[in-house]
Formats: C-alpha cells, structure tokens, sequence
C-alpha cells in the first residue's frame, strides 16, 4: 500500500536558541565587553588589572569623592557666613540710617542695600523728607514806601563835664581796743571772778581733807596720815589765797566795767593790774600800770 508523503518538521528549537542568544546580546554593555582576562587580572575601568592595582583605584576614587564633598561643604559654609555677614551689615546701616533719619542717609543706605530689608521703608522716607523739610517762603520784597523825612543836623557834642574835686578821705576808725574796753573790762572781771572762786573751792576741799587727815592721825598716828594732811594743808595755803585775790581783781574788773563809758578810760589808767602767781615759796601778786 502506497505511503503519503510528509512535510518537512519546521526547526523551533533552533529559533528559539538563536532568538534567547541575540536577545543576550543585546542586553551586553554595548561600550565594555567582557574579555577573558588571564590569570588573576580583572576588568576593571576598560582593561584587564590585578587585585591590588584595582583597590587602589578604589580608594583613590573614594577619596576624590570625600575631597569633592569636603569642599563642597566649605563652600556651603563659607557661603553662609557671607550671607550672615550681609544680613547684619544691612540691619547695622538701616540703623544708622534711622537714626540719621535724612535724604542723604536713606539714599545712602539704598546705594549700599539695594534689595535690603529696609529699602520699602527708605524709598518711602527719600519721598516724604524733602516735603518735612521745606525752607519757608521768602517774604516778598517790600514795596516803595513813603519817602523818609530830610533829616535834621545833629547838635554838636558838648564838651565832657569837668572832673569832680576828689572828696576828702574819710577819718580814720576807732582803735576796736577803745570801743571794746568796756566789754572788755566786764569779761575779764567775770573770767577773774571765776578763777577765784573755783581756786576758793579747791582750797576749802584740801582744808577738808587736811582736817580729814589730822583726825585719822590722832587716832592712829602714822606716817601716811601725816605726809596727807602736810600736803593738803600746803595746798590749801595756796588756793585760798589765789582765790581771794583773783576774786578781788575780779570785783574790781567787774566794777569798772559796768560804770560809765566817760569815766572807764580814766578808772582803767588808774587802776593797776593784779596777776596772782603761784609758786614753790608761797603765792605771789604781781601788779602793773599803764600810763
């Protein structure tokens, strides 16, 4: 029996290689290829290295970039600074310029500042100083006025009066010594008067105790009872004494001065002045005049 003919078996396998290595292809770097390096070499950076050469690269790679952002963040910041910088010298003129508060400044200001924070405010006050500060209108010029009156010639000069006689100078003050005797009199006699009778007093106590002494010494004679009522009685020899006089010279002081004015410059002449002394062989009077 006669067998049919076949038809030849397309080659899908075949297709299906060639398609899967061309699609390989295609996704392959088109610029590296991949090389069979020999040895231990690697590709890397378009050819065949070793190991070593390859870190190397690396690394010098990685400190070029950490160089690149190191500068990069010096920029950053030197930028910043600059911009810090510029913001406080903005803020320092528009100060000064308020505080000047003039066209000059605030032009002065937008010239430096131009885009400052404060040019609104330095364009509005350019504006509105020249209005502020307007000089006021001349007056107008006077008119023709009425004509002046002729004038009349003036009187000659008189001749300057003549120098008045010098008065006569005036006499000579009191000596304050005459004016002032009487007081004087009357304060010395009191200063005199109390002298003496403070020395009366003192010399009365030491007659006290001498009296005080001399009785502790009859009832038990001793040496100190003794030598006591020796001493208090010697001072009081001298104080009683001193004390009369100075209080006679006082009285009589005091006496004098209280009398009449015509009569004290004849009574102070006459009357002789007593200074009571006192001393080691008794009390002394000294008296003096004056003519």
């Amino acid at each position: 029996m006669p067998m049919k003919p076949t038809s030849p078996s397309r080659p899908w396998p075949l297709i299906a290689a060639l398609a899967i290595a061309a699609a390989a292809i295609l996704a392959a770097p088109a610029t590296e290829a991949d090389p069979r390096c020999r040895g231990t070499k690697q590709w890397y950076a378009g050819k065949c290295r070793y190991p070593d050469d390859i870190a190397k690269m690396k690394a010098e790679e990685a400190g070029r970039r950490a160089g690149e952002q190191r500068h990069k963040a010096e920029a950053d910041a030197a930028a910043r600074r600059q911009a810090e910088q510029a913001r406080l010298r903005d803020i320092d003129d528009c100060g000064q310029a308020r505080q000047a508060d003039t066209v000059d400044a605030w032009k002065a200001y937008l010239a430096q500042q131009p885009n400052g924070f404060c040019r609104k405010e330095a364009e509005r006050r350019v504006a509105e100083l020249p209005q502020q500060g307007e000089q006021p209108a001349a007056p107008p010029a006077p008119g023709p006025g009425p004509t002046p009156a002729p004038s009349v010639p003036a009187a000659p000069a008189l001749p300057p009066p003549a120098a008045a006689p010098h008065a006569p100078p005036p006499p000579p003050a009191p000596h304050p010594a005459e004016d002032q005797g009487v007081s004087a009199l009357v304060v010395g006699g009191a200063a005199s008067l109390g002298v003496g009778l403070a020395a009366a007093t003192v010399g009365v106590v030491f007659v006290a105790k001498a009296a005080s002494a001399k009785a502790d010494f009859d009832a038990s004679p001793n040496a100190d009872s003794a030598d006591q009522q020796e001493s208090s009685a010697l001072l009081a020899d001298i104080f009683i004494p001193v004390g009369a006089v100075a209080g006679v010279a006082g009285a009589v002081l005091l006496g004098l001065g209280l009398a009449a004015p015509d009569d004290a410059a004849e009574q102070r002449a006459a009357v002789p002045k007593l200074t009571p002394c006192a001393g080691p062989a008794g009390v002394l009077v000294a008296a003096t005049w004056r003519f």
